[in-house]
């Protein structure tokens, strides 16, 4: 299982980095961005479970959070403020 998750993680890092390298995404940790993308998947397969909902919604805000942000396009030059006793 665990071969499968790095093969899975592998060719979503070369899919995110081919994208960064043509310039339609911003420079990241493309890894580090697989990690995350698979982790909102995994998590919105674990709330549909107990929560039910439709597929093809679930999947469309999972591609729109990941490559859009939480930040919509209107708050995109908007300064972020801290949130009080949070840690970086």
């Amino acid at each position: 299982m665990r071969q499968r998750r790095t093969q899975v993680l592998d060719a979503i890092a070369a899919a995110l980095g081919r994208e960064v390298r043509a310039s339609r995404l911003r420079r990241v940790d493309t890894r580090l961005a697989a990690e995350i993308l698979f982790g909102m998947v995994r998590t919105a397969i674990l709330y549909r479970r107990d929560h039910g909902g439709d597929v093809a919604q679930t999947s469309r805000e999972i591609v729109s959070f990941f490559l859009e942000g939480a930040r919509g396009s209107h708050a995109a030059r908007a300064p972020l403020r801290a949130v009080r006793g949070a840690r970086a």
